[in-house]
């Protein structure tokens, strides 16, 4: 399943909201994405974004870069834990 595919029914509901309408989104785990992608869309009927142990990426950061930056942050603290003896 792909992202848009997992976001698609919050997108319909937003869609179908009236501009007067306001919600406040909880994103948990791989839902933080889905919360800031709405936030990006829909950022005039979105009060407050909560997310609770989420993912908080940027617009437009795609879930890939996730593992990327955690595999060179892993990858550096392992370097940096290395020791030289002499």
């Amino acid at each position: 399943m792909s992202m848009a595919e997992y976001d698609q029914p919050l997108v319909e509901l937003l869609e179908s909201l009236d501009n007067t309408e306001k919600v406040i989104l909880m994103g948990h785990n791989a839902g933080g994405y889905t919360v800031t992608n709405a936030m990006g869309l829909f950022a005039e009927k979105i009060v407050v974004a909560v997310y609770i142990s989420a993912f908080m990426g940027l617009k437009g950061f795609k879930p890939y870069q996730i593992k990327q930056t955690i595999y060179a942050h892993n990858l550096l603290a392992s370097l940096g834990a290395m020791t030289v003896s002499r």
